[in-house]
């Protein structure tokens, strides 16, 4: 009986093994088509636009990027008769769930935006509650 001992343990561990969650393949946040407005002229204010889609609970505290002084999440509302726009504390996105930063809705507003001329595509970082860091990089100008 003490023999049969050490493989019960490792068959039960065996079978609790088979109970864990399956490991990811690939990153928990993924951004899909985006790309940043080209501001007029002298204008030093710019956009960021994209789909995310989280493979996991993931809830987004920052952003920022090399060409901004500073980057703030934004939503459109509508206040009486005109669309108004208004900081968002974090974004939080669910399991399986896409969050769509378009024009009009949810976007990255770029605060003193100055790439340097001819410049393409900019970084944008987006720092998540648990402390990651995700790197995107994204063309300047409309699609």
């Amino acid at each position: 009986m003490l023999r049969l001992t050490p493989w019960l343990f490792a068959l039960a561990l065996l079978g609790l093994s088979a109970c864990a969650p399956a490991p990811t393949d690939g990153p928990d946040l993924v951004a899909e088509a985006g790309w940043i407005r080209q501001p007029p002229p002298g204008q030093r204010r710019s956009a960021a636009y994209l789909t995310l889609k989280a493979r996991t609970a993931v809830t987004l505290v920052a952003a920022e990027s090399p060409y901004a002084e500073r980057v703030e999440f934004h939503t459109m509302v509508k206040e009486g008769e005109l669309m108004r726009m208004r900081p968002l504390p974090n974004v939080t996105l669910k399991p399986g769930e896409a969050r769509v930063f378009a024009p009009g809705g949810d976007h990255l507003m770029l605060f003193g935006w100055a790439p340097p001329p001819g410049t393409t595509t900019a970084e944008v970082h987006l720092l998540t509650e648990a402390g990651t860091r995700h790197t995107l990089t994204l063309p300047i100008g409309e699609p």
